[in-house]
């Protein structure tokens, strides 16, 4: 019983400390918002000096053409950023390693198989209330 308490402790602290330590790096969502406000500025200014909507669909374009330019930057981002949580494969060997060490401190004894319940058949006779009775004897012949 101590080796699988003091297993369980281990395994415990293993537990914990993976999952503070290799917790994953925080995601850092305002590295383009420079960019956003000079794509926002430039706009305004643009649809300022627009005279007309042909001028000003022109200038849509631009803006337009900018921002698809910011979410490819965006994306890329992302795409180099690591996938997933690094934590969950390793809880879970440490999950495995919980269920080794249950399973191989566990008592092997096994416990006699219980009896079944006798049935009727298997049940004495039921004394008679009036006591046992003498044969009786037929005295017809």
């Amino acid at each position: 019983m101590i080796v699988r308490r003091i297993g369980f402790g281990m395994l415990a602290i293993a537990a914990a400390t993976v999952f503070f330590v290799a917790a994953p790096e925080s995601v850092d969502t305002g590295g383009h918002a420079g960019e956003v406000a000079s794509i926002e500025a430039e706009d305004d200014l643009n649809n300022a000096s627009a005279e007309g909507a042909p001028q000003q669909a022109v200038v849509n374009g631009w803006t337009t053409n900018r921002y698809l330019g910011l979410l490819t930057d965006q994306m890329d981002d992302q795409l180099q950023r690591p996938v997933g949580d690094p934590r969950l494969p390793a809880l879970l060997l440490v999950l495995v390693l919980g269920a080794c060490l249950h399973w191989g401190t566990s008592d092997t004894t096994r416990s006699p198989a219980r009896t079944a319940k006798p049935g009727l058949a298997d049940m004495p006779a039921r004394p008679d209330p009036a006591g046992p009775r003498a044969p009786r004897l037929d005295q017809s012949d």
